[in-house]
């Protein structure tokens, strides 16, 4: 159990140590994607891993998977769109919704990022049993539920 009155430890935070492996591993991705000629940023690379994953779901969808705000999750689609890494398709149910599509040109793009990104989890995860990085993921899965109310089942 957290104790409410121990001091503020900058690196026992749960939130500093999230922040500082995030800005490392997306740096490294980065970093990855512009040496082997990938043209993808890696916010893009979030929306497409998404699309990749949930086919035929809503634009909608996206903005609370990524945690992000609608008007920048509508410029990264249009702009993948225009790339010719997805489409967008009428919603079949409600027609004022557009699902989002990986193109051919999306799906072999996203073959050769995810081996990329895959081998830099990999180095990022050698040496940590799978039990570790299991309780990991269900402690910032639970975390995240307790400051945004979800149930940490859609990360």
């Amino acid at each position: 159990m957290h104790n409410d009155t121990s001091p503020y430890i900058l690196d026992q935070s749960l939130g500093h140590l999230a922040s500082r492996f995030s800005r490392v591993i997306l740096r490294e991705i980065h970093t990855a994607f512009a040496a082997q000629s990938v043209p993808l940023a890696t916010e893009q690379w979030s929306v497409l891993v998404y699309i990749m994953h949930h086919d035929g779901e809503p634009q909608g969808t996206l903005c609370e998977a990524l945690s992000r705000e609608k008007t920048a999750v509508a410029r990264l689609v249009a702009t993948l769109e225009r790339q010719g890494y997805i489409m967008r398709q009428q919603c079949k149910s409600d027609g004022r919704e557009k699902t989002l599509h990986l193109t051919p040109a999306g799906v072999t793009l996203m073959k050769q990022a995810t081996e990329i990104v895959q081998k830099i989890l990999n180095n990022a995860t050698r040496n940590i049993p799978p039990s570790d990085l299991d309780t990991c993921r269900r402690v910032l899965k639970k975390a995240w539920g307790n400051l945004t109310g979800a149930d940490g089942a859609s990360l």
